[in-house]
């Protein structure tokens, strides 16, 4: 089994952490992987990893678009919706007209804009960069807390024979056993992955 895209940990961490050498439980560690890393990304709400995206929004807030991934490295366009069902036209706003806070993922208007069902498209590139042959260089951006807490959590799973407070999930056609919410996470895990977590308004 080959680690998905997402995966928030590798398998050499999770052996070193584990204190062990041969390969015999490489295909549970790269299946835990999968899905401790799919389990938290669903749980935060938003794809850790960097990729593109072309969405389309609500005009929820009165001068703000909240995007559904973050950090943003590039906005390729703002547009808004005029015409008529049959025949939509998108506009693209100048530049000038918001302020991108790339962070926290949320374009601000210097005006308000008009609260319309799918009224807005964003084009944009989000997440952060994945590159374990460089981890402490600025190819790799994916927090550090976040991957040695999915590294001491797949530890956890992977040692833990009775496997208590997790329950069942499916990745890759593999069931693998854990719950956000079951007693084989500490406050302090639950606290870093809290920090992580997308709270959209």
């Amino acid at each position: 089994m080959t680690l998905v895209n997402y995966a928030l940990t590798t398998l050499e961490k999770v052996k070193l952490s584990m204190g062990i050498s041969d390969t015999s439980k490489d295909l549970i560690i790269e299946q835990t992987i999968n899905g401790i890393s799919a389990v938290i990304q669903r749980y935060c709400g938003r794809n850790f990893v960097s990729q593109s995206y072309t969405e389309v929004y609500d005009g929820k807030s009165k001068s703000k678009i909240f995007l559904n991934n973050y950090p943003v490295s590039v906005l390729n366009f703002v547009k808004y919706r005029s015409g008529t069902p049959s025949q939509t036209i998108w506009n693209v706003y100048s530049p000038d007209s918001y302020l991108l806070y790339e962070r926290a993922g949320y374009i601000a208007f210097y005006g308000n804009i008009t609260s319309v069902k799918q009224g807005y498209q964003v084009s944009y590139t989000a997440g952060y960069l994945v590159d374990w042959s460089n981890e402490f260089s600025a190819t790799h951006t994916l927090p550090a807390d976040l991957t040695q807490v999915v590294t001491d959590l797949v530890n956890q799973s992977v040692s833990t024979s009775n496997s208590q407070g997790l329950s069942s999930i499916s990745t890759e056609g593999q069931s693998v056993v854990f719950d956000m919410a079951g007693k084989g996470i500490s406050p302090q895990q639950k606290a870093i992955i809290n920090s992580h977590k997308s709270y959209k308004v």
